[in-house]
């Protein structure tokens, strides 16, 4: 008669216990992969996770309105703050217009769309050979952060911060070097501005300094 798989097995595993130079029999060799399928595998954590990282400190910032020219000597030095005037008013600054430095490239008009971030900021930018305008398109009510020219390496505190708020209707200059955040604003809308810098401004001249143990908080 034929033979049964089982008994056909079991003959196979007595010859090779027999012959081979492992002492430990097949089946037993066989448990330990059985056991690496149905054990679960361990969630993976990540080193960040063992360790918690510093919360950032809230620093608030008092801010300036800059509604009107009466306004205006509080941004000096910053840059200007410029509102219309006649048609044939003779150039004069700083009272009527923008004292402007766009010999270092190819000067950029161009119109931007800000969506609303807040009233928060942890980071701050100068542009080291260009002076910038900013004006908004919409009547609506925006901040500027700055600080007075220094060296990438020696960023600003927060007692050299200064918030102030513009509504449009009026064009903001910032001087070469003139640290900025922004525009900032709340609300759902984002809001267009009009920008004149360089046309490589924002490839080669783009400073930015991080604040890491900082989230600067405006308050109106």
């Amino acid at each position: 008669s034929s033979s049964s798989p089982v008994g056909v097995l079991g003959a196979m595993a007595k010859a090779m216990a027999k012959t081979s130079s492992f002492s430990v029999p097949l089946r037993m060799r066989m448990r330990p992969s059985c056991r690496r399928q149905k054990t679960h595998p361990l969630p993976c954590v990540s080193s960040s996770s063992s360790s918690s990282s510093p919360v950032p400190v809230s620093v608030s910032l008092h801010v300036t309105a800059i509604l009107s020219k009466s306004d205006a000597a509080a941004f000096q030095p910053f840059g200007q703050v410029v509102w219309p005037e006649e048609d044939g008013t003779p150039y004069e600054v700083p009272l009527y217009d923008a004292s402007l430095d766009l010999s270092a490239g190819q000067p950029r008009f161009y119109m931007m769309r800000i969506p609303p971030r807040g009233l928060e900021m942890d980071r701050i930018t100068y542009h080291a050979d260009v002076t910038q305008c900013l004006a908004s398109m919409q009547d609506s009510t925006w901040h500027l952060v700055v600080a007075e020219p220094s060296d990438l390496s020696k960023p600003p505190t927060a007692e050299q911060l200064h918030a102030f708020a513009f509504k449009g209707g009026c064009i903001v200059k910032l001087n070469k070097g003139t640290w900025h955040a922004g525009p900032l604003f709340d609300g759902e809308d984002e809001i267009a501005f009009y920008n004149l810098e360089l046309a490589d401004t924002n490839t080669v001249d783009h400073n930015t300094h991080i604040y890491e143990d900082e989230v600067y908080t405006l308050h109106t």
